[in-house]
């Protein structure tokens, strides 16, 4: 089972991966986006910490990966084009938080449903 550590590695190094393919010119909302997404990396052992009898339940399940896409895209819809820090941050963290739950999906506990 991935630790708190693990999660941050691969939330942060997914972030500067994705970071390092982006066309055009390097910017400054890509730091912006690496630290959100090593924050969202950790927030769902946050919310439902390992050692709660809560935990892998609602906020790590397959159906609020499936809510946080749909919000991400619903804001990103309304944020236009300029989204400036606020777009950089979404990203960051929802991104950094789909990877919790992408390794977490990798062990032989998986996610559940709902």
């Amino acid at each position: 089972m991935p630790c708190r550590s693990t999660h941050l590695l691969l939330g942060l190094g997914g972030s500067l991966a994705l970071e390092a393919k982006r066309s055009g010119p390097p910017d400054n909302l890509g730091a912006v986006r690496v630290i959100w997404s090593g924050i969202g990396s950790m927030l769902p052992d946050v919310i439902e910490p390992a050692k709660s009898p809560r935990h892998r339940k609602f906020f790590h399940s397959v159906t609020f990966a499936a809510i946080v896409i749909f919000g991400v895209w619903r804001i990103r819809a309304a944020l236009g084009k300029e989204q400036g820090q606020w777009g950089a941050a979404l990203e960051g963290l929802s991104g950094g938080y789909l990877n919790h739950l992408l390794a977490d999906a990798c062990t032989k506990f998986s996610l559940p449903l709902c």
